[in-house]
């Protein structure tokens, strides 16, 4: 799924920012020329809508496997208690917003959060060596985007773990 959201975002930058591609820089008169036309707006926002669809997507999936490891941390502390307590065993309460890992599932959460919205137009003017650039709301959310790639790295993490080690 984030490989798709990722095609998609390379997709609506080559579709919306594409003929704002220039060969020259930009002077203060140009700059003034395109602000006073305003915001320019991307007509593609079927490709977003569809890109927020796979987003919400990847944030439940998130949200459900948080969900699965937290219950399986319980588990297996009372796994632990049963060894060596056999008369009394508590019931294993969630500790689903207590425990260290739900930091990590905020951060993760707040870097999916990140596609390219629709219906969602602004213009970004950066000074970089002396030079004015412009660039569209598009474009820097869809390199912020690039972030996702680590699912690449926990699948191949997860997938050797499991794979290659034994689980008992």
């Amino acid at each position: 799924m984030f490989a798709a959201s990722i095609v998609l975002a390379i997709g609506v930058n080559e579709e919306c920012a594409s003929e704002d591609y220039k060969d020259y820089y930009l002077n203060a008169s140009m700059i003034a020329k395109i602000r006073a036309r305003g915001t320019r707006i991307c007509s593609k926002n079927d490709i977003k809508i569809l890109q927020t669809i796979i987003t919400v997507a990847i944030l439940v999936v998130l949200y459900d496997r948080y969900r699965t490891k937290a219950k399986l941390s319980d588990l297996q502390v009372l796994l632990e208690e049963r060894r060596y307590n056999f008369i009394q065993v508590m019931p294993p309460t969630l500790q689903t917003y207590t425990s260290p890992a739900f930091l990590g599932f905020v951060l993760e959460f707040f870097i999916n959060c990140f596609h390219t919205f629709p219906f969602l137009y602004a213009d970004v003017e950066m000074v970089v060596m002396k030079r004015h650039i412009l660039y569209r709301l598009e474009s820097i959310m869809g390199a912020v985007m690039f972030v996702r790639i680590y699912h690449v790295l926990r699948w191949l993490f997860e997938r050797t773990y499991l794979k290659y080690f034994d689980l008992e």
